[in-house]
Parts: C-alpha cells; sequence; structure tokens
C-alpha cells in the first residue's frame, strides 16, 4: 500500500513538474499574458481540468516559478555567500561579486530565465504583489542594506534594483545567443552593476 501511495505522489510530482515547465516555456515564447489554463493546457496535451488540479490559478503558476527559482540559488549559494558579494558589489570588487552573479546564470540556465521575466512585469494581483515583495527583500535585502548603510537614498536603491534586473535579463539572452561568451555576459552585469552602486554612493541624486 505504501509503495502504491509513493508511485502516485511521484507520478503527481512528474505531473506538476511538466505543467511548469510547459508554463515556463509559454511565458518565454509569448509573454506572461499569455499564461492561460486553456494554453497550458493545449500546450501539454492535458484537460484544463488536469491543470486547474495543479495550478488553481494564474497565481499559483508564477509563485511556484518564483519559489522554483529562488531555491535553486539557495542551493547554489549559501546566504553568509550572498552577503559577501553585495558587500563586494559597493566596494568595487568585481571579481568577488562576479561569484554571485555566475551562480545566478548557473540557474537561470537550469530552470530557465522566465523567473526574471516575471520580476520585470507588473504586480498582477495582491498575491503576486505580496509575493514579488518577499522575493525582493529576500533576494536583493544584502544590497539595499549595504547601499542604505553607504546612504544610498531608497529611491535609488529601487531604482538599482530594476536596472540590475534588466541588465542581468538582457546580458544572459545576449550570452544565450551566442553574441558573447558567459564569462563575459557574468563580467559585464557585474561590471553594470557595481559600477551603478558606486555612482550612486560617490555621486547622490538629490
Amino acid at each position: 500500500m505504501m509503495e502504491a501511495l509513493s508511485t502516485t505522489s511521484t507520478a503527481a510530482e512528474l505531473r506538476r513538474a511538466q505543467l511548469l515547465l510547459v508554463a515556463k516555456e509559454l511565458i518565454l515564447s509569448e509573454g506572461v499574458e499569455a499564461l492561460r489554463h486553456a494554453a497550458v493546457a493545449e500546450r501539454a496535451g492535458v484537460t484544463r481540468a488536469v491543470i486547474y488540479r495543479y495550478f488553481p490559478t494564474q497565481s499559483d503558476f508564477i509563485v511556484a516559478i518564483g519559489d522554483e527559482f529562488i531555491e535553486a540559488l539557495k542551493q547554489r549559494l549559501s546566504p553568509e555567500k550572498q552577503v559577501e558579494a553585495a558587500r563586494a558589489s559597493v566596494s568595487s570588487d568585481f571579481a568577488a561579486a562576479e561569484i554571485y552573479f555566475d551562480v545566478v546564470f548557473s540557474v537561470l540556465e537550469d530552470k530557465g530565465p522566465a523567473s526574471l521575466m516575471l520580476l520585470l512585469e507588473p504586480d498582477l494581483t495582491p498575491k503576486l504583489k505580496s509575493f514579488w515583495a518577499s522575493v525582493e527583500v529576500e533576494q536583493y535585502g544584502h544590497w539595499l542594506q549595504e547601499s542604505a548603510d553607504l546612504g544610498i537614498t531608497a529611491i535609488d536603491s529601487q531604482v538599482l534594483i530594476q536596472v540590475g534586473k534588466m541588465t542581468l535579463l538582457t546580458l544572459y539572452k545576449i550570452y544565450r545567443a551566442g553574441e558573447i561568451s558567459r564569462n563575459q555576459a557574468v563580467s559585464r552585469v557585474s561590471y553594470v552593476i557595481c559600477s551603478l552602486i558606486n555612482t550612486l554612493r560617490t555621486n547622490p541624486c538629490n
């Protein structure tokens, strides 16, 4: 009986992972606005009832994609290492900061850039607004704290986060298109973000 339950659980997990993969592919090819249960069902070759069983709402898809990215990043880079990367970025230690961005590229290659694309989208529902706010605190809190300690304003920090996300996604896409190497892409991300932090630190906007 226990073996049968285990098999059922594994089958359910595999089905959920398959549907999540289809959802991510849909976002990449057609955008977040195309993420609908009917579209996922058509691509996955299942009924909409199957989709609703695993992901009752669009928000459930998006939260699952975000959680998957966060957990993958945690598995590859400890919180302590993330703090080190934050400190490196505000001290112009580009080589040390690159460690963090190289890990992010690894996660993007493994899980796909859909989660990063979602971070750049406007909030779709109150639930998602709250979710992405918690993600930003967890993922960028180290940078925000280091920036605040250097006198960078909260508004400038928010601009920094948005520029950083767009820079990361843009250079990742350029790398995947074969225009530059992965090392070049990671180095550019680190340089742009570290340079912006240090510009705001030495020339604060009033």
